[in-house]
């Protein structure tokens, strides 16, 4: 947006600032509400369809590849769904419409959750009811919640996280998977499954990385991070195993993900 192009203008006093409470640049551009709370303003609501609207291009773009470039239903089978009367429930966190779990549902067969806040379930049940799965049978799920509340958040097999951590600081990422935790650890052989960046520390960044990560610092306080840095920085002090890097062949990985027992 305009706005946050502006913000870029910051990005020096993130450096120079001794001001503990301002950590992005948006900080400094909009003191009086984080890059969310803007975005969910009633004047904004323009500025929130497109950004609505670029995220479900970005997705659309990417679903050939998180859905083909990886074996779903033999991971369901694996995790608890082979029994022919077991069937795999997987809660989109932070998941808008659900147009990843729609189009997983053409490569595998589950129960689908669609988890976010109360402004995007609408838009998902009307996206659901236009466009309904071919197997009649199956039922999609609808949760209002908070992924930072773990009493919001539903018991399942399998948790998906698209592009959610890279928006949020280290700190915050290890409180959302926390969150999760507290419903996964119920679960036997639940997974946390992060489609995400996994930056290559052996060779500097492309400049898409680049630009996504700076992006980050801009606007929301997030990052892009390595495979160390997930797995030192936010899983392990969640509670997380780092089970497998899934490469697609597209630009994002799949970070397969336990609980630590």
């Amino acid at each position: 947006s305009y706005e946050s192009a502006l913000a870029l203008n910051h990005l020096d006093d993130i450096i120079t600032s001794t001001d503990p409470t301002k950590e992005t640049a948006w900080d400094f551009y909009s003191p009086n509400a984080n890059f969310w709370e803007w975005l969910d303003q009633e004047d904004q609501r323009e500025t929130l369809e497109t950004f609505n609207t670029l995220m479900v291009n970005i997705t659309m773009k990417e679903l050939p590849f998180i859905c083909g470039g990886f074996d779903w239903k033999a991971f369901l089978a694996r995790i608890g769904g082979a029994s022919p009367t077991s069937t795999c429930s997987i809660v989109d966190v932070g998941g808008g419409k659900g147009h990843l779990l729609r189009a997983l549902l053409d490569v595998a067969s589950f129960r689908p959750v669609v988890f976010d806040t109360a402004n995007m379930i609408d838009d998902a049940k009307a996206f659901w009811k236009a466009d309904p799965p071919a197997d009649a049978e199956v039922e999609v799920e609808f949760v209002i919640g908070d992924f930072f509340d773990g009493s919001t958040i539903p018991a399942a097999n399998c948790y998906v996280l698209k592009h959610i951590l890279h928006d949020w600081s280290d700190d915050k990422s290890v409180a959302i998977l926390k969150a999760i935790r507290e419903q996964a650890n119920t679960v036997v052989d639940s997974r946390v499954m992060l489609v995400e960046l996994v930056l290559d520390e052996t060779k500097p960044l492309g400049p898409f990385e680049s630009w996504v990560d700076i992006q980050m610092l801009n606007v929301v306080g997030g990052k892009e991070r390595s495979r160390r840095q997930w797995e030192r920085d936010v899983l392990s002090k969640a509670g997380f195993k780092l089970e497998a890097v899934h490469v697609t062949g597209g630009t994002e990985a799949i970070i397969e993900c336990s609980v630590c027992t």
